[in-house]
């Protein structure tokens, strides 16, 4: 290899690493913009989110009275009807 075609060479492969920085440097760079808007947005999602976790404890909180309501007259409802039916066996 001649020492231009060396020279060439290293100056092909100095405008490909400058190339790859530049590249970086813009990722680099959109990385931060993207980190800075989720940090504009964070105390508001941080503050939706406990809302949701909030609601989402009283629902289930709700969930779990319906459902013992619901056992409380199934047991209502059976001893009634057991009742009916001594009823209609003294009647025979």
């Amino acid at each position: 290899m001649t020492e231009q075609e060396l020279q060439a060479s290293l100056r092909e492969s100095r405008a490909g690493i400058e190339a790859a920085r530049r590249t970086q440097e813009e990722a680099t760079a959109q990385i931060e913009a993207a980190r800075a808007e989720f940090e504009k947005f964070k105390p508001r999602w941080e503050a939706e989110r406990a809302d949701f976790r909030e609601w989402m404890r009283e629902s289930s909180q709700k969930t779990d009275l319906i459902i013992a309501e619901l056992k409380e007259h199934r047991d209502e409802r059976r001893a009634l009807l057991e009742a009916i039916f001594k009823v209609m066996d003294r009647l025979d």
